[in-house]
């Protein structure tokens, strides 16, 4: 092609070293997106009354890509490709703690009255809860894998509950007479044991250690939920008459117990000892995350993602990790750490993590999932290119699973981290 007039002439040189660095740049893109897309949609943040919502308010969009994967020369990581599950683009599925199990809610979403449990909350007729089994057996080759095979649909409307331990997982059952029910569905066939029946809106639950139980808990009428924690026969109720006591987490560390305040727009991250009333109050230690405008639904963001396993993490400090709605981000607060590293903030654009160690955590964005060293928190190496939310199992040799969420599907992987050896090679294979 002709240079253009008036325009200076570049010489040839110059042209072959920009055309090679052009080249090179785009076979490092090519290499980091070799099997699969990224979305690079920005993920909306904790719906915000004063600032409003994208969307319609979810935290994990769905992407418009086919289903994939992508490998780096940089991945420190090695993925074992499970099949799919649909789900309902609102509520991410449950895994079982062995990571042979999956329950995933489909069908029509629910209303996001019903989702909050608010007054306008409605049976979610259209909506079903659904159990998959995983194929876990190695070593077998890939053609030899079974897609996740459907075991059991609930018998009865109900919702995905965000808590689960070797047995079964929660889920809440919206009655005709605007009062709401807890039960434990099995992970083998389905079957409902109900835990928390009643004439009141019991809501948001979470399984702890040695059979306990918290959730929150308002009469149908009323406007304030409380808080409810059990151990055996034994109910203790922390009263919300001064704001909205919301989804209780267990910290699997015998009774520490976090929970969400919400109080006239303000909403505190809370943690205290779960055994009276009188210890609960005297205890607890709350840390401010949204002064003004904190709604119902920004409570509901800030652990939408974040699921519980009875008894996991007895072995590491109490901490929480949840989407900060004032930053933007994910976080993990520790209420015991020195002041200065009680709340570490994760990266920009993050909308999951798991602190898989005391230093590390794995962060999800919308284009990656990240190792990072939580004190320097720019310090990060590349897993697994596009959005993976990594869930912990007890597996020795794919101790983790990755949920992948599409347009009504959910892409499942098995994940381990390599060591430095096995990194080194597989770089080494992949140049």
């Amino acid at each position: 092609m002709s240079q253009p007039s008036g325009s200076p002439r570049i010489p040839r040189a110059f042209q072959r070293a920009r055309r090679h660095k052009f080249l090179a740049i785009w076979l490092t893109m090519l290499c980091a997106l070799a099997t699969g897309c990224a979305s690079t949609s920005k993920p909306p943040s904790a719906k915000d009354s004063a600032k409003g919502s994208a969307a319609d308010g979810r935290l994990f969009d769905p992407i418009d890509h086919p289903l994939g994967y992508s490998t780096s020369a940089m991945s420190r990581s090695a993925v074992l490709p499970l099949g799919e599950v649909p789900y309902d683009n609102m509520v991410l599925p449950l895994v079982s703690p062995d990571g042979r199990f999956i329950a995933t809610q489909t069908g029509v979403a629910p209303t996001w009255e019903t989702a909050l449990a608010e007054a306008a909350a409605q049976v979610p007729q259209a909506t079903r809860v659904e159990i998959y089994g995983l194929d876990r057996r190695e070593p077998i080759e890939p053609r030899e894998r079974m897609p996740a095979a459907l075991l059991a649909s609930l018998s009865e409307p109900a919702l995905l509950g965000r808590s689960c331990d070797e047995e079964g997982f929660l889920v809440e059952s919206p009655r005709e007479d605007g009062s709401r029910w807890i039960g434990k569905a099995s992970w083998e066939n389905g079957t409902i044991t109900w835990l928390v029946t009643g004439s009141d809106v019991n809501a948001f639950a979470a399984l702890g250690p040695d059979g306990r139980l918290a959730w929150s808990r308002r009469p149908v009428g009323a406007e304030r939920f409380d808080l409810v924690f059990r151990q055996g026969e034994r109910e203790i109720v922390i009263a919300g008459e001064h704001g909205d006591w919301l989804h209780p987490v267990w910290s699997g560390r015998g009774d520490l117990l976090f929970a969400l305040n919400l109080q006239d727009g303000a909403l505190h991250m809370c943690m205290a000892t779960a055994t009276s009333e009188m210890t609960f109050h005297q205890s607890v230690r709350r840390v401010l995350i949204a002064a003004a405008g904190a709604t119902l639904h920004t409570a509901y963001q800030t652990l939408n993602g974040q699921t519980t396993m009875a008894g996991a993490g007895a072995s590491v400090p109490a901490q929480l990790v949840f989407f900060h709605p004032a930053s933007r981000r994910m976080a993990v607060w520790r209420p015991f750490a020195d002041a200065s590293e009680r709340i570490a903030a994760m990266g920009p654009g993050s909308i999951a993590a798991l602190v898989d160690q005391p230093g590390t955590a794995m962060v999800s964005t919308t284009s990656n999932l990240m190792r990072q060293n939580l004190k320097p928190p720019h310090a990060q190496i590349l897993l697994v290119a596009g959005t993976q939310i990594v869930r912990p199992t007890s597996a020795t040799s794919w101790p983790y699973i990755l949920l992948r969420p599409g347009e009504g599907r959910v892409g499942v992987m098995a994940m381990r981290l390599l060591t430095r050896d096995e990194a080194t090679n597989s770089a080494a294979r992949a140049r």
